[in-house]
């Protein structure tokens, strides 16, 4: 069983700044529980969750947020260190969930049977068992924190150790790599043939380029005609000669210093390689993509294709996504399958490239299957001005035919614009919409006639017992907690009610609650039922 209450004190209002409030405001609140838990949902203005202070204990619970202030020494003990004791802060509203210790109806939230000496002492008991507790959770997060730290620097340190050790192993394989690099130069404690004889060339070249430097640049440059018999061709071949043997020379010893990597013989091109691409109608979408193909896309070897609808053409799922009635028909293959976001995707992409009546019918369904009311409304009322547009007759002309098919959406459309506002409560706008409805030639059948005149006439039992229904509502609340006598009037209120509109459930649900607490066990299991 659950029991509910509302707190009915309300707070001072204040006199200004010259004359402020003496005391903090009183938090008007409501309270529920079951056998396992109870809840409070505590109404405070602007309250954000920066700004309020929350102190639960096993038998004592305070909620601060200046001005207002609530507290309460609880009927039994809590168990604050539940995963299903918590609050939450949104929308003006403050919602906490404390889990009991034992499974059990309190029907009071607060204890009074005790003296008020006794529940000073049980309250100073409960607040040094929460300190103690706090205190404990604070000493294990700071050794688990320094518990972190320490495995953390010792991780750091054998990284650091491993990073060194790495680091001189290569010093060491470089070292020996040179040094068999020196021990592989000389064979027997000599220079090898090959090497003798490029080292007495370089020696030799040496030698006649620090001649030359010793000269100076100031020494007169004397033209020198070349040896009888010589001309002056065979002389630059001479030299020639010379500089592809040093250069020879040069490359041969390099290849004994360094490592030189041995590179795959460029190959001879011949001119261009032309690749060829598929190529593409619309810029910046893949060909597989592109409209026309009649293909299923790929699909994973354990994933199924997706069976074809009943009466779905081949190919349609690739459809031109620029054409409005391809967007519209597969926002009604959505609608079928129940799946109404993407379906108010479709139908919102086609409307954006031209408005149609029953895109905007037929979205205004899905968002009233998603609960988006007020879009709802709207979407039908644009429905209606589409149609109402495409029909208007020129000035001083008969109005064309009616279309069968325009008369039966206008009819589905006042239908769904009365859901509408009956799910918002207005009651009144709803009716009017029904009855339009019915004044729709040709717009629904005879089954449908009946259905929604025993429709109206459930509205309109609905309008007329809204009144008493909440004063009915606000008798069983204020009954909670005072006696049999106040419970009892809530319960002939919610009889005139029934009375009135017997196939309300909302009126029946509550009347079983009342019934409930009057222990009337076998009328509460009749207005379940």
């Amino acid at each position: 069983s659950r029991v509910r209450i509302v707190n009915s004190s309300s707070p001072r209002k204040d006199l200004g700044p010259d004359f402020p409030p003496a005391m903090p405001k009183a938090i008007p609140f409501e309270w529920q529980e079951d056998i396992n838990c109870i809840n409070f949902v505590f109404h405070i203005p602007g309250v954000k969750s920066e700004k309020v202070d929350i102190l639960i204990s096993d038998l004592y619970v305070k909620v601060n947020s200046p001005p207002h202030f609530f507290d309460a020494d609880l009927f039994s003990e809590i168990d604050p260190t539940h995963t299903s004791t918590r609050a939450k802060v949104g929308g003006g509203q403050l919602r906490l969930r404390l889990r009991k210790r034992e499974p059990q109806i309190w029907r009071h939230y607060r204890v009074t049977s005790l003296a008020k000496e006794d529940i000073i002492k049980r309250r100073e008991s409960s607040l040094s068992q929460a300190e103690a507790r706090q205190q404990e959770e604070y000493t294990k997060r700071s050794e688990f924190r320094t518990t972190q730290l320490k495995a953390g620097e010792k991780e750091q340190w054998r990284l650091d150790h491993e990073n060194r050790r790495q680091i001189e192993k290569w010093k060491e394989e470089e070292a020996e790599v040179a040094a068999q690099y020196v021990y592989d130069s000389f064979e027997g404690g000599e220079l090898k043939k090959g090497e003798v004889e490029d080292v007495e060339v370089w020696n030799r070249i040496g030698q006649e380029y620090t001649s030359l430097e010793d000269a100076g640049n100031d020494a007169p440059v004397v033209e020198q005609a070349p040896p009888n018999g010589t001309s002056d061709s065979t002389v630059a071949q001479e030299i020639d000669s010379s500089r592809e043997q040093s250069t020879q020379i040069a490359v041969r010893m390099a290849d004994r210093n360094v490592a030189q990597e041995e590179l795959p013989v460029v190959r001879d091109q011949g001119g261009k390689i032309a690749m060829k691409f598929t190529e593409r109608r619309t810029i910046g979408v893949p060909a597989r993509d592109r409209p026309g193909l009649n293909r299923e896309p790929p699909h994973p070897k354990n994933v199924a294709a997706r069976p074809r609808l009943a009466g779905e053409p081949e190919g349609d799922e690739h459809g031109d996504e620029t054409d409005p009635v391809w967007l519209k028909d597969k926002g009604d293959e959505f609608c079928t399958r129940g799946d109404y976001a993407a379906a108010v995707l479709a139908y919102t992409k086609a409307l954006k490239i031209a408005s149609h009546a029953k895109c905007f019918a037929n979205r205004a369904l899905c968002h009233l299957h998603l609960g988006n009311l007020g879009v709802c409304v709207e979407d039908c009322n644009n429905a209606i001005s589409v149609l109402n547009l495409r029909n208007r007759a020129p000035a001083g002309s008969l109005g064309a035919l009616k279309d069968p098919e325009e008369q039966i959406m206008r009819a589905k459309i006042e239908v769904r614009l009365g859901v509408a506002y009956l799910w918002m409560g207005e009651f009144k706008k709803s009716l009017e919409h029904m009855k339009r409805s019915l004044e729709v030639e040709d717009g629904l059948t005879r089954d449908d006639e009946e259905t929604i005149r025993h429709d109206i006439d459930r509205i309109a039992k609905a309008w007329e017992t809204a009144e008493s229904k909440a004063q009915a509502d606000m008798t069983f609340k204020r009954a909670l907690g005072k006696g049999i006598d106040h419970m009892q009037r809530a319960l002939e209120q919610y009889d005139k009610v029934v009375e009135v509109d017997k196939e309300n459930a909302v009126v029946l649900s509550n009347r079983s609650q009342c019934r409930l607490q009057l222990a009337q066990y076998q009328g509460c299991l009749e207005d379940s039922a």
